[in-house]
């Protein structure tokens, strides 16, 4: 769970914007792009959170990459998709498609938060 926090304030701390009296350049981030940042960060968070705690609850990961009972897997794989989600986002927005990076961002969250329901659908029937 440390990781995770780690993770968090890492990836937080990375999409954050100028600190006040900082002027903007013309080419700032949108706060819609932001928010596609955050959603993309979030969204997998959730998804590791609901993953730990249907593990708490004796539930079998059916991911084979990710196995059962791995922290350090799966917080490596999505440490990956996080990564490859908002560099992609980047190179799109630095390439002037400012837009598509936006909504990338916010499509690529999709998978994660389906994920995420699912497991504490999951997580909500079994027995405590």
């Amino acid at each position: 769970m440390k990781t995770i926090c780690v993770l968090t304030f890492v990836v937080l701390v990375a999409t954050i914007r100028p600190a006040h009296g900082q002027e903007l350049t013309r080419g700032s981030d949108s706060p819609l792009y932001r928010a596609a940042q955050v959603a993309v960060v979030a969204a997998n968070l959730a998804d590791i959170h609901s993953t730990v705690k249907g593990w708490e609850l004796g539930l079998v990961e059916t991911n084979p990459v990710i196995g059962t009972n791995n922290h350090a897997r799966l917080v490596a794989v999505k440490a990956t998709s996080v990564g490859i989600q908002l560099t992609l986002m980047y190179l799109l927005k630095r390439s002037g498609h400012d837009k598509a990076a936006t909504w990338v961002g916010l499509g690529a969250t999709a998978l994660p938060i389906y994920a995420a329901a699912h497991n504490y659908r999951l997580n909500a029937r079994q027995p405590r």
